[in-house]
């Protein structure tokens, strides 16, 4: 179906914004920049030259996979090869990329002034005053062309850049002074933001400095371990040359684990000192464990090719006597959202929640088919398959997995955050503590001489739930295993290596050259391997907390089953930075350390400590004039005035008593925030995780977020690709609605408020009645304040340390930003790729509204795309005749691709009337009714939430058979049940599934909001 609008992604002009100039300021850049040459130079310093590499060498390992990952939204690799051909803006247009890179050097160094030379300084403050290179674009070109046309070097390039000039070898020597600068500037700043050194290829003598950046692949740094293993070098501490040498040595022993270019490196004498100093970079990240393909954590985009793996958990039923319930262990593939897992015939379901991965849902009935897969498990890898879910509705993706051949099974204790589950999860063989080894019924022999040999303090475990034919074994003592003793009988050639007593796990990570970086707004936990005396220092700025773990009675003759210790990560700015960690006993002894590096952030993410609002289109700025909460200073309140209804007493919920205040999840996370200002998004997640655990209630973190926030009681930062980033609280307010009750005003709550604002406002019973409502069983309550005497309220209001706002449903509906708006602020600078990411895309289907079809590529379109920094995330793209461009808010893009898809529709005979599209309005309640599937812009939602002082009823709605009159469609609860409303019959493809009914919303707040839409209302 064409739904295509000639002309829609064509660059706009004029970009109408009320915070233009907000948008100006470096600090705050929240989408790219028009000049691509210097948007690229700024995410090459981000990615290679900044505080996170602090002290470490740099290698520019650039290939199309990495700029497709790191310019996603700005063309990938096609939209960089652009910017190369274009250059720098105010480059002499007929000068040779030889003279264009030797001149960027020149201005770098101040030798020639132009007043249009563009300093990173004045982009990043972070490099504000140091004249940081804005010749890196070049640079990485010229890396790039080696990977991508190594047997034809400037023939490659000449091609791949549509060079005017002549680029050959002489060019190469000319342009030799910009590596030698950069060595120069990272020296000069001390390497504050890591060292370049100019190293070259011998045998190379042009082409031999891009060449020596590029050695490794991401499999390659991933395949070091083994090498590390081989020459027996612990991880966390430091490397001599000899241990250097002894890698080398392994390395080129057991080559064939390697990519082909890197086995032909190791095998060029003059390849050794480059491979040298990636060993050691690569070496600084090491663990201490090997690379296993069923690992769950530490993996992005890149490991995702190969991280596709099924493992085992046996989750503790009773710890006295043993019993345990088997379930299958999946990766982080997403954060949150469903799953099925299925083997043939069989399925499991379970849900993602964190960045650690997880377990399927018990299924007792099936626990013998378990126990059969994991025997065949010991002879061959097998092939399952998983179906899973983002969180709004769409296909689910399918993705293959595979159960690895295993001889045997190493477990170790772990404490499952979200179930509150103790578990005894697959693993690497740790350095402390105490480990079980499980083998099937093949394998059973060899574990039993293993112990007879080797005889490692250990115990033989029964336990029900695991069947008679298996073996199950406790070692004690891990701390006190031998060499021969790490040898296990699981197939491996080399014993198992001891890991770095430090160790990182779970959150979102990216990779930078040969080094692994975290995202700080979701940061990893850290699990200490190390005896309990032992703790965890670092000299910087950074709070590190131990999260509580629960205590396990000792099982008697069994073992006593605990975890590793863990620890919270808290920062002090979200900026790029590097933190080296040491682990260290009582008496002082340092057992080992690890560098954490923390990736910066720009575009939307709004730091610790700074003034945070949205703009009228929902993006975050570093402002206090925009909305926050349900405050909007930039308005004169009292300039609106609005008609909402008459409400009865029991509209408003029941009555809540001082007494009686029921202090939920959601009033404990609010709480928090509150006294904290703000969390970094895996902190706020995390937290809500543990509480609806301890609370014994249900619910997932992200969703109550976005519900927190749609409220009013919370504000949300996000990354310029839209990812949630970070948390704010906002300050505690009233807010009168534009209905009443025979008479008397009402009052909605909003803000974040202390567990004791709830407490004083149902204790205030002289000012209002406090009307408690919760529409739906899983919902937060919403808090509803009939006034009885409005003296008494003001005074109340203030004697609490609220403010007051009056109807900010009809002023935040009549600031915010336009459809029309959007379409120009997003449109106005479009790319002609979006890299690799458009293999995977899905569809925004605007008849049915869901993610459902594979693009065209000709048409006015919203894609849903993979994020290739993280694997993990989906990004939102508008796309239309090979145009495209990235969106932030996906409600925006969805309204968009509906608008589309109403004018295609309404040109054909007897569809006339679906063009503008039709909003259902219910007149005589004031009922706005929309699919839940397509939604509405945050800012836009905010508004009809803020009419009646709650969200949106969700209703699961069908077709009946006899469809209504005219152009309605007919919805009930069940086939033959009552009419529940009649929708539009625009909406029949979507109309069966849930629908939102957002209530008491005045009809002029209604015709508001669908102006803004570009839609009109379809009033019954």
């Amino acid at each position: 179906m064409n739904a295509s609008e000639d002309g829609l992604l064509e660059p706009q002009t004029e970009i109408p914004s009320q915070f233009g100039h907000v948008q100006e300021l470096p600090d705050s850049k929240s989408k790219p920049l028009d000049d691509r040459f210097s948007e690229w130079n700024l995410r090459l310093l981000h990615s290679f030259f900044s505080e996170a590499s602090k002290g470490e060498e740099v290698f520019l390992r650039v290939d199309k996979e990495f700029l497709d990952q790191i310019g996603q939204d700005i063309g990938g690799d096609a939209g960089f090869l652009d910017a190369v051909r274009i250059g720098h803006i105010w480059a002499n247009p007929d000068g040779s990329l030889a003279q264009r890179i030797r001149d960027l050097v020149e201005q770098r160094k101040g030798d020639a002034n132009n007043r249009n030379y563009m300093d990173p300084g004045a982009l990043d403050p972070t490099y504000l005053g140091l004249h940081a290179p804005a010749y890196l674009p070049y640079l990485a070109a010229l890396i790039r062309n080696d990977a991508e046309n190594p047997n034809s070097y400037y023939g490659g390039l000449q091609a791949d850049l549509k060079l005017h000039h002549t680029f050959g070898p002489n060019e190469m020597d000319r342009v030799e002074s910009a590596w030698a600068d950069l060595q120069k500037w990272t020296e000069r700043n001390a390497g504050r933001f890591g060292s370049f050194k100019l190293r070259r290829l011998g045998g190379y003598h042009r082409i031999g400095v891009p060449r020596s950046q590029s050695i490794l692949k991401p499999q390659d740094i991933e395949s070091l371990a083994q090498a590390f293993v081989q020459a027996q070098i612990r991880p966390g501490q430091e490397l001599s040359k000899a241990s250097l040498s002894r890698i080398l040595d392994e390395a080129r022993a057991t080559k064939r684990i390697f990519t082909a270019g890197f086995q032909k490196a190791l095998d060029i004498p003059d390849f050794e000192q480059p491979i040298l100093a990636a060993i050691s970079t690569a070496y600084s990240d090491w663990d201490g464990t090997l690379t296993d393909k069923n690992s769950s954590s530490h993996y992005s985009s890149t490991d995702l090719k190969d991280l596709k793996g099924v493992g085992i958990s046996l989750v503790v039923v009773q710890d006295a006597p043993l019993e345990i319930s088997p379930r299958w262990r999946l990766p982080a593939l997403q954060d949150t959202g469903k799953f099925v897992l299925s083997h043939n015939e069989l399925k499991w379901k379970g849900c993602f929640s964190g960045t650690e991965g997880t377990n399927c849902t018990s299924s007792a009935k099936q626990d013998a088919e378990f126990w059969r897969i994991a025997e065949q498990a010991s002879e061959n890898t097998l092939q399952f398959n998983v179906q899973y879910l983002g969180i709004e509705e769409s296909e689910p993706t399918t993705l293959q997995l595979l159960l690895r051949r295993h001889l045997l099974w190493v477990l170790v204790p772990a404490f499952d955050s979200v179930t509150g589950n103790l578990e005894l999860r697959e693993g690497d063989l740790p350095g402390s503590g105490q480990a079980f080894l499980l083998a099937p019924p093949h394998s059973f022999a060899s574990l039993k001489s293993y112990l007879e040999r080797v005889k490692p303090d250990h115990k033989l475990i029964s336990a029900a739930g695991i069947p008679d034919n298996w073996l199950f074994v406790n070692l004690v003592a891990c701390d006190s295993l031998t060499l021969e003793q790490r040898l296990l009988p699981d197939g491996e050639e080399c014993a198992h290596p001891k890991p770095r007593s430090i160790r990182f796990v779970g959150g979102r990570s990216i990779r930078r050259g040969y080094s692994r970086m975290y995202l700080p707004y979701d940061l990893p936990m850290i699990e200490l391997d190390a005896p309990e005396d032992t703790r965890i220092t670092c000299s910087q700025d950074i709070i590190i907390h131990e999260t509580f773990l629960p205590t396990y009675a000792n099982t008697g003759e069994q073992a006593q089953l605990i975890p590793l210790r863990r620890f919270e990560i808290r920062l002090p700015s979200a900026r790029s930075a590097s933190y080296v960690l040491h682990a260290t006993t009582k008496n002082g002894t340092q057992l080992g350390q690890a560098k954490l590096r923390v990736a910066g952030l720009g575009g939307d993410f709004v730091d610790i400590g700074r003034p945070f609002s949205l703009d009228n289109l929902g993006i975050p700025m570093t402002s206090d004039e925009g909305l926050s909460g349900v405050f909007l200073p930039v308005i004169e309140q009292s300039a609106f005035k609005v008609v909402g209804f008459d409400l009865k007493p029991v509209e408003l919920g029941a009555i809540v008593k001082h007494d009686a205040v029921i202090i939920d999840v959601r009033k404990k996370f609010l709480d928090s925030l509150a006294q904290s200002g703000s969390f970094d998004y895996g902190v706020a997640r995390n937290q809500l995780q543990r509480l609806i655990r301890t609370s014994d209630a249900f619910g997932d973190p992200a969703l109550i977020l976005l519900d927190l926030c749609r409220r009013g009681h919370l504000e949300i930062s996000r990354t310029h690709k839209g990812h949630i980033a970070r948390i704010h609280s906002v300050k505690p307010t009233f807010y009168s609605l534009p209905s009443t009750s025979h008479g008397p005003q009402i009052w909605g709550v909003a803000g974040t408020l202390r567990i004791s604002h709830w407490e004083n406002i149902a204790r205030a019973e002289k000012a209002w009645t406090t009307h408690s409502l919760i529409t739906n069983a899983v919902e937060f309550e919403s808090w509803r304040l009939l006034i009885i005497n409005e003296f008494e309220a003001k005074k109340t209001l203030d004697q609490i340390g609220f403010q007051l706002t009056q109807t900010p449903c009809i002023s935040i509906a009549n600031w915010a930003g336009s459809l029309k708006e959007f379409t120009n602020v997003t449109l106005h600078n479009t790319m002609e790729s979006i890299g690799s990411a458009r293999g995977s895309a899905m569809r925004f289907h605007a008849g049915q509204g869901r993610f459902t079809a594979n693009p065209c590529g000709n048409t006015s379109e919203l894609w849903k795309v993979q994020d290739l920094d993280t694997g993990m995330d989906n990004l939102y793209v508008l796309a239309d005749q090979g145009r495209y461009a990235f969106v932030r808010d996906s409600r925006w893009g969805v309204w968009l691709a509906l608008d589309a898809f109403a004018k295609w529709v309404s040109i054909r005979t007897g569809l006339e009337d679906l063009h503008p599209i039709p909003i259902t309005y219910e007149r005589n309640n004031g009922t706005v009714w929309l699919p839940a599937r397509i939604g509405l812009p945050s800012v836009l939602e905010r508004a009809l939430v803020l009419c009646a002082g709650y969200a949106p009823e969700v209703l699961t709605l069908q077709k009946q058979e006899t469809n209504g009159s005219g152009n309605r469609i007919s919805l009930s609860y069940t086939v033959d049940g009552p009419t529940v409303f009649f929708a539009n019959r625009f909406y029949n493809d979507m109309a069966e599934g849930k629908w939102l009914a957002y209530r008491h919303v005045p009809e002029v707040v209604a015709n508001l909001i669908a102006t803004k839409l570009g839609a009109v209302l379809d009033i019954f």
